[in-house]
């Protein structure tokens, strides 16, 4: 990424913090990144050069700029955002012109020619063909409610959005291929719903009830807020902690054990083993604590060795939504084009960004359980062990002395 598109970013997050309002719960920092890395993965596929995906970058990040200062016209408020400040950056008029218009092909009425145009105007929808499309459609729903005072039933808004998504068409070839299954299917999905909701509101007619569904959620549920959002990746960070935590601890313990059972096991064999000829009472005793040493020390070991993995995840697993990319053990065969793919559907995908962050925490989890109970093992295994081989050592020495 290169110096201006990262500044473009820097200054875009900044703005957004401060001007953005929980009410937009659609249009805010979270689609802007992932209309960010939509367009990424578009231009790279498609073979945009190095100065055009520069751009297509730059008026990803500025597209939705432009709603700090205006709901209804954005975009021109958006371009005269991006050319401020790459005026300030010093950035070339022409190449200026070229972010202005890409900024202005973000409007659902304009028409993409070119093939960065086509990029960031796919980038900008690319969500309609992406799991996940429900939540958008909620989030937007909720969006207009609170800053247009639109109060569709859920039955209003739902057809209007099956007519969308059945005439949208990608511009791209890349965005046809592989995004364009999907957008039929989120069709269909919807379609179902729509059939509910017509249902729901003829059973709300005879009753004489309004409709529950509207005006704020659709089915009975009401899109995530950034507080919402905070909390759950509060969750997911403080449970992770806690879990390498506890396999640190774990780890020392088993540390101190294998240390205090092989400095015993040194102890004896230097100083008992070669005397036993002397001594035979002790051949019994000294065999037990051996015994209880080295099964200490095993159980330890065990406890800390890490289980080897495949460390492969295919682009098939990455599509289902079943390979976790966020641990060591399951990526480090893949190759890195395979990787990069999956960790932009990771980014721009929070059902597997957060479906990834659960299946991490379990598998923490199984891992610590593994630990602790051979851990355990071993400290029962040692103490009594230990107990059992000094009350040999006590009886040989009685029963020799006899």
């Amino acid at each position: 990424m290169s110096d201006i598109v990262t500044e473009a970013g820097e200054r875009v997050t900044e703005l957004l913090a401060e001007g953005l309002d929980e009410k937009f719960t659609f249009h805010n920092i979270d689609h802007t990144i992932e209309v960010v890395e939509n367009a990424r993965l578009i231009g790279e596929e498609t073979g945009l050069s190095a100065e055009d995906l520069e751009a297509t970058l730059i008026a990803a990040w500025f597209h939705d700029a432009g709603f700090v200062r205006s709901y209804d016209d954005h975009e021109t408020e958006s371009q005269k955002l991006a050319r401020a400040f790459l005026e300030e950056k010093g950035y070339a008029e022409e190449r200026i012109k070229t972010v202005e218009k890409l900024i202005g092909v973000t409007r659902l009425d304009e028409e993409p020619e070119t093939p960065a145009e086509k990029t960031i105007a796919d980038a900008d929808l690319l969500h309609l063909g992406r799991k996940g499309y429900r939540k958008k459609e909620e989030a937007l729903r909720y969006e207009w409610h609170a800053k247009l005072g639109k109060n569709e039933s859920a039955v209003e808004w739902s057809r209007s959005n099956i007519a969308f998504l059945e005439r949208h068409e990608f511009h791209t070839e890349f965005a046809r291929k592989n995004f364009d299954e999907r957008r039929l299917k989120n069709v269909q999905k919807a379609k179902g719903r729509l059939t509910e909701y017509i249902q729901e509101e003829l059973s709300a007619a005879q009753e004489g009830k309004k409709d529950r569904l509207a005006p704020l959620d659709a089915k009975g549920t009401v899109p995530r807020t950034k507080k919402t959002d905070r909390g759950v990746e509060t969750v997911f960070r403080i449970t992770s902690r806690n879990h390498i935590s506890l396999s640190g601890i774990a780890d020392s313990k088993a540390n101190m054990m294998i240390s205090v059972n092989a400095i015993i096991i040194s102890i004896v064999i230097g100083t008992l083993v070669g005397q036993l000829d002397a001594y035979p009472h002790l051949v019994v005793p000294s065999i037990l604590l051996l015994a209880v040493c080295l099964t200490t020390v095993i159980m330890a070991v065990i406890s800390t060795r890490p289980k080897v993995t495949e460390g492969r995840v295919s682009r098939e697993d990455i599509a289902e939504r079943k390979g976790n990319l966020l641990f060591f053990g399951n990526f480090h065969n893949m190759p890195l084009d395979d990787y990069e793919v999956g960790m932009k559907e990771l980014m721009t995908d929070a059902d597997y960004l957060y479906g990834s962050m659960i299946r991490d925490v379990y598998f923490l989890g199984k891992v610590l359980e593994r630990k602790y109970r051979f851990l355990r093992y071993s400290y029962d295994v040692f103490a009594v062990g230990l107990a059992l081989a000094v009350a040999a050592f006590v009886a040989a020495f009685a029963w020799g002395g006899v």
